[in-house]
């Protein structure tokens, strides 16, 4: 379990009152909806949607927006595209990575594929103060679905060049010998 508590007065004083603004049970492997579907970012969704659950739009997009810049950096470190970084493995540049990764790849569904980073800036808005709670909420949804869309278009392009490679098909059509 955790708890959000806010204290009256200070929470330092020898009998501070307090009282619970949240709570919530962790996340366990009995309650992750998407079960391992999305891989590692499975439980960034579901912790995505508890904070939804639970009125933090906010949080909710923070975790949306990981998820998006984390498969755009798997991507481009599985394809080998170099790219300028922090320590941390974070792109410099993520506007640009985002351009050549799909450039090559095309992660974005062709569907809104020419608002790639519209959506990132989106979701970015919330980490620069621009978003409120009510915001995000209001905006979570039609998020998340996008988010979900590029997590989709990329589990689908992997899984059909496995079927190709067991098949023994080449990149032309024809048999591998």
């Amino acid at each position: 379990m955790w708890f959000l508590v806010e204290s009256e007065n200070s929470i330092n004083n020898t009998a501070p009152k307090v009282r619970i603004a949240r709570r919530n049970e962790r996340l366990n492997s009995s309650i992750i909806r998407h079960s391992q579907r999305y891989g590692e970012f499975s439980e960034l969704l579901d912790k995505a949607e508890v904070a939804y659950w639970n009125d933090l739009g906010a949080g909710a997009l923070v975790y949306l927006r990981k998820i998006f810049e984390k498969v755009t950096v798997q991507v481009a470190i599985t394809a080998g595209i170099e790219y300028p970084h922090f320590e941390t493995g974070n792109p410099k540049n993520f506007k640009q990575l985002l351009m050549t990764v799909d450039e090559q790849y095309h992660i974005i569904p062709s569907e809104f594929s020419d608002n790639g980073y519209r959506l990132f800036q989106e979701l970015s808005n919330v980490v620069h103060g621009d978003y409120n709670e009510e915001v995000g909420l209001d905006k979570f949804e039609s998020l998340y679905r996008l988010v979900v869309g590029i997590l989709e278009n990329v589990s689908n392009k992997q899984e059909l060049r496995s079927a190709v490679q067991a098949l023994g098909w080449n990149s032309d059509g024809g048999e591998t010998a």
